[in-house]
């Protein structure tokens, strides 16, 4: 195995989460639709956890999330997203990298739920969005290795 390889497989991903609330006022399924829509074609058996709450005023809240643990759908699913995303969307997950992972090696950024459902992929901030994080294996903080690792599937600028 050449020193390249064994250099690349030391960043190796754990998963990747998608997660994101339905309120009283949206629809289950098209906040559903809108997951699916963040998906390649290659996923397509997934299965979406529903979990209820209740909300601040003890409205009813549906919690969803998705995780992916195979590296090879993950990794596809990084290629989508860097493939959909704009120019000024990666130049802004390079410029917020240090604010975007935390101390347990998990990358996070938020994408705009209307326009997931519409077939769009954005960068949004605020609470109406599905929060994507990844997850490395690492078991010290790597901002580097992860850096090129994710700049490699081109999700950021190199």
């Amino acid at each position: 195995m050449s020193q390249h390889k064994k250099k690349r497989n030391l960043t190796e991903f754990a998963w990747i989460e998608l997660a994101g609330s339905v309120h009283a006022t949206e629809n289950l399924e098209k906040v559903s639709t809108a997951f699916r829509n963040l998906l390649p074609p290659t996923i397509n058996k997934i299965d979406i956890q529903q979990t209820a709450l209740s909300g601040h005023h003890g409205n009813p809240v549906i919690f969803l999330t998705l995780r992916i643990t195979k590296k090879g759908q993950i990794i596809n699913l990084l290629t989508y997203l860097a493939n959909r995303f704009s120019l000024m969307d990666k130049q802004e997950l390079t410029s917020e990298f240090t604010k975007r992972i935390d101390k347990d090696n998990i990358f996070y950024l938020k994408v705009d739920k209307q326009k997931a459902y519409l077939g769009e992929t954005v960068l949004a901030q605020g609470d109406n969005t599905i929060l994507i994080k990844i997850k490395f294996k690492l078991y010290v903080k790597n901002s580097e290795k992860i850096f090129e690792k994710l700049a490699d599937l081109g999700l950021i600028e190199a």
